[in-house]
C-alpha cells in the first residue's frame, strides 16, 4: 500500500472531508461483504509481469493469497494482530505469523500480506479515504489529496485523486512515493461488484504500464 507522513498537526479540512465522504459513498463499503475475490495483474509494454490472486473474507478476518512460483498462503485472525508492524520485521514477529499463517514461513506470510496491502489499495483506495489516520484536503485543481499519519507500510507517500464531479468516482490519481518517485494513472473500466463501484483498469498516459483486475466477485 503506497501511503505521506503527516508531520504537522493536521487540522480538519471541511472541503476535503465532504468530498471524501462523497467518494467513499460512491465506491461502497467492502466491510459489508462476507467475501471479495480479485486478481491483480501488471502489464508492461504489453507483457504480463505480475499476477496475484486474493480471496478475502473481511468480516471473518480470513485471507488466501496465491502468488508467483506457487506461493499460496492462508491467513486467519487478521483482526487480532498488528500485521503492518509484523510485516516490517517478519523474523522478530515470528510468533505472530505462526498464529496468522501457521503453514507458511514468516517471511513468506509477510510478503503475501504486503502484496495484499498494495494490490487491494490499487483496487479499493476510494473506499478507504475516510479511514482513521487519513487527512483529506482539496487542492487548487479540485483533486482530493490524501496524507497519512503513521498508517500503511509506506507512510511517506501522498496521493491526489481526480474525481468525476457528477458520479464522485475516481478517474485517476497522481502520486509521489516516499522515495521520491512520482506517477500518474488514468482509472477506467468501472465495474459494479456487488455493492462496490470500482475502476478495474489503471494505466499510464502512454498505456505502456497497466494495472488491471480480473475475476472480481463479491458476496454479502
Amino acid at each position: 500500500m503506497m501511503l505521506l507522513l503527516w508531520t504537522a498537526v493536521a487540522l480538519a479540512d471541511p472541503a476535503g472531508d465532504a468530498l471524501g465522504r462523497e467518494v467513499a459513498a460512491a465506491a461502497g463499503d467492502p466491510w459489508s461483504l462476507s467475501r471479495l475475490r480479485f486478481t491483480f495483474v501488471v502489464e508492461s509494454a504489453g507483457t504480463e509481469k505480475v499476477r496475484r490472486s486474493f480471496d478475502w473474507q473481511p468480516q471473518a478476518g480470513v485471507l488466501d493469497v496465491a502468488g508467483p512460483e506457487g506461493v499460496a498462503v492462508h491467513m486467519v485472525g487478521l483482526h487480532d494482530h498488528d500485521l503492518m508492524a509484523a510485516a516490517k520485521d517478519p523474523a522478530a514477529a515470528a510468533a505472530v505469523w505462526a498464529q496468522v499463517a501457521p503453514e507458511s514461513p514468516p517471511e513468506t506470510a509477510a510478503k503475501a500480506w504486503a502484496w495484499f496491502v498494495n494490490d487491494s489499495y490499487w483496487l479499493l483506495a476510494p473506499t478507504k479515504v475516510m479511514d482513521p489516520g487519513v487527512a483529506r484536503t482539496v487542492d487548487e485543481e479540485g483533486r482530493l489529496v490524501l496524507a497519512f499519519d503513521g498508517v500503511g507500510l509506506t507512510p511517506g507517500d501522498t496521493y491526489r485523486l481526480r474525481i468525476d464531479p457528477e458520479t464522485k468516482g475516481v478517474t485517476g490519481w497522481d502520486f509521489t512515493l516516499e522515495g521520491g518517485r512520482a506517477g500518474s494513472f488514468a482509472w477506467t473500466a468501472p465495474q459494479q461488484i456487488g455493492p462496490l463501484r470500482l475502476a478495474t483498469r489503471k494505466a499510464t498516459a502512454d498505456d505502456a504500464f497497466v494495472i488491471r483486475f480480473e475475476g472480481l466477485s463479491a458476496e454479502r
